[in-house]
């Protein structure tokens, strides 16, 4: 009988259709989770420092906008003659 093997036929066995499990120790699973949750702690740190920054890069901002109000500098003045 004639076959040819193509470079497709992986595609098309059923082997390739089926999931794959894996076995693995509870020992092990738990060392990937943990690490995991290391990762996204790691992760949520570093969003939470860059967030911090903004906000306080948006208040100094509100306090130097605030300083160029005129009412502002009235309201010094009004306070300062009471």
């Amino acid at each position: 009988m004639f076959t040819t093997n193509s470079l497709l036929d992986p595609f098309f066995t059923a082997s390739f259709f089926e999931p794959r499990v894996y076995v693995i120790s509870d020992s092990e699973y738990k060392k990937i989770q943990e690490k995991k949750v290391i990762e996204q702690v790691t992760v949520l740190e570093q969003r939470a420092e860059t967030q911090q920054r903004q906000l306080q890069a948006t208040l100094d901002a509100i306090g130097d906008l605030r300083k160029q109000l005129p009412l502002s500098g009235e309201k010094e003045k009004e306070t300062e003659t009471t």
